[in-house]
């Protein structure tokens, strides 16, 4: 994932030895499915998140730019969030889904957007995956909500 400053997080191999420290977002590639942990100490709590990298030979090609098409910020966000695709691409749907994979917000329009402010006041402290749907991708990124 995307480095994140002043986030206390440490990374695991499920089982296995801490591999970085003090680091948000981590690239691995791993030649085997791996599972990672990562702790994060968040406002006094620690949680955990698990990452599973699941290898297969598929023959299909990576695209390593696709993650960093859109911006999400504030991230770690409090009330509002503001969301831009970086090319310009126009925002068709948006979903917020908490990390059990439960749908708690859902925008569409008629009228493409290309920069779009949310109000995620109504929704609790914790992690989240959004997922963008413009004209020509569809991206998921991680959002966590952070309260005082």
């Amino acid at each position: 994932g995307q480095e994140i400053t002043n986030l206390n997080c440490n990374w695991y191999i499920l089982g296995g030895a801490q591999i970085a420290g003090n680091i948000s977002g981590l690239y691995v590639k791993p030649t085997v499915t791996t599972t990672y942990v990562v702790e994060q100490y968040l406002c006094g709590n620690i949680s955990y998140d698990t990452v599973m990298v699941k290898v297969n030979n598929t023959g299909i090609k990576e695209h390593n730019n696709d993650f960093f098409n859109v911006s999400i910020y504030p991230n770690p966000a409090n009330n509002k969030i503001t969301i831009i695709p970086e090319n310009k691409d126009a925002i068709k749907q948006i979903t917020i889904s908490d990390i059990t994979g439960r749908q708690v917000y859902f925008k569409k329009s008629e009228v493409y957007f290309y920069q779009t402010e949310l109000d995620i006041s109504f929704l609790q402290a914790g992690n989240y995956i959004v997922t963008i749907s413009t004209v020509n991708n569809v991206y998921n990124k991680k959002l966590i909500i952070a309260r005082p």
